[in-house]
């Protein structure tokens, strides 16, 4: 499974998998009911330049998973999404790992992730990848604290680009 880095480019098909998503998926993700002009505008404001979103596709540009990085100083926020169709196949746990790999090279001292409560899936991916879980009542948090980057983490990060560049263009089959 390849994860790619995204850019601006990566718009159009973004907002389409999260316009796939179902109300309750939406719920899960962002933590309310969002509409579809809420995600328009919800991809719109992604900041390219400061952020990273990864994707993971098995087709063209049509992403079964993505995760958006957000970017703050020290610290970063995630979110994660999977196509119920997908799900169950290590993709959100792939995406979480390239998003650590990614902050830890970007200096980023605390990866964090806000879920509801009822989000199984992504609390079960955070406690696995070593995360801090605090819940209280609806809300949960995933904390991890990050180590300073390493010529084998830099490398890691090298070669996951790579590898996803030459399998977008056709060099590699999974």
């Amino acid at each position: 499974m390849f994860t790619a880095k995204l850019d601006v480019s990566d718009r159009v098909a973004i907002r389409a998998h999260f316009l796939a998503l179902s109300a309750r998926d939406r719920y899960l993700r962002f933590g309310y009911i969002v509409k579809d002009a809420a995600i328009e505008r919800y991809v719109d404001s992604i900041d390219f330049d400061r952020d990273a979103v990864f994707g993971v596709n098995t087709d063209s540009r049509n992403f079964e998973g993505i995760a958006h990085l957000a970017l703050d100083g020290k610290h970063a926020e995630l979110g994660v999404s999977v196509l119920p169709l997908y799900r169950g196949r290590g993709i959100g746990s792939a995406l979480v790992s390239r998003a650590a790999v990614h902050a830890r090279n970007r200096d980023i001292e605390v990866l964090f992730m806000q879920c509801m409560s009822e989000n199984r899936a992504i609390i079960r991916i955070a406690n696995s990848l070593g995360m801090q879980v605090v819940t209280l009542g609806p809300d949960s948090e995933a904390t991890l604290s990050l180590p300073e980057a390493g010529s084998l983490s830099c490398q890691r990060k090298k070669s996951m680009g790579q590898t996803a560049k030459n399998y977008e263009a056709g060099q590699l089959h999974a």
